[in-house]
């Protein structure tokens, strides 16, 4: 009788050996061109979905933060709100600087977005003493007295010694007319609306609001 021995051969191990990624240097990183390409390819996607992002909010948000950073008022985080389109004494709007002076438009372009204190609307009266000292009064609405503040002195140079122009002159008055709003900022050097007058309440942006003030 024959005696079967059923042997199984291990199967063979092939030895092979392993391919470790070399370690780029910093310096070789740079010089890598395929880097190169691939990182300006990543910042060009993620400019161009920012683009998207912020048309969207423009389009369809009814509002969204903006800062301000300027002294004419407190800076900080405001919330623009874009549904607002009636304005109210003391609100804060947002609206392009669109000069119709020359001298301002020279002097300061016309791609500036400012955000100030509204000081008065229609039917209020400007008022400039000899001084260009600035006041106005508000209308009642039930045919009282009327109520005055004062709202900054027109200066006659800038801070570098350029020569200033007052919209309302000297000893002059004006009454804003409809669809108007005299812009005011505290701020002795404010360009506002004692420079360039009243703006149209169609071109603001929208209603301001304070959310966090830097000082």
């Amino acid at each position: 009788m024959t005696e079967h021995t059923n042997e199984t051969a291990a199967p063979a191990v092939n030895s092979l050996p392993t391919d470790t990624p070399k370690k780029l240097s910093l310096k070789e990183r740079f010089k890598d061109p395929t880097r190169w390409k691939k990182s300006l390819t990543d910042v060009g996607l993620w400019f161009m979905y920012g683009i998207l992002i912020t048309t969207m909010l423009n389009m369809y948000s009814p509002g969204y933060p903006i800062v301000v950073g300027t002294t004419s008022i407190k800076p900080g985080l405001y919330w623009l709100d874009r549904q607002v389109t009636t304005f109210n004494l003391n609100d804060y709007v947002t609206f392009p600087f669109k000069p119709a002076q020359d001298w301002l438009l020279k002097r300061y372009g016309d791609d500036r977005v400012f955000t100030k204190m509204v000081k008065g609307v229609p039917g209020d009266t400007i008022y400039a003493d000899s001084e260009q000292r600035l006041k106005v009064c508000h209308t009642s609405p039930l045919g009282g007295e009327q109520s005055c503040q004062d709202i900054g002195v027109a200066l006659k140079q800038d801070s570098i010694g350029r020569p200033m122009t007052a919209w309302v002159p000297a000893n002059h008055q004006y009454t804003l007319r409809a669809g108007e709003l005299w812009v005011y900022a505290p701020n002795v050097k404010s360009l506002d609306s004692r420079y360039y007058g009243p703006i149209r309440a169609e071109s603001v942006h929208g209603k301001a609001s304070p959310l966090v003030l830097w000082d």
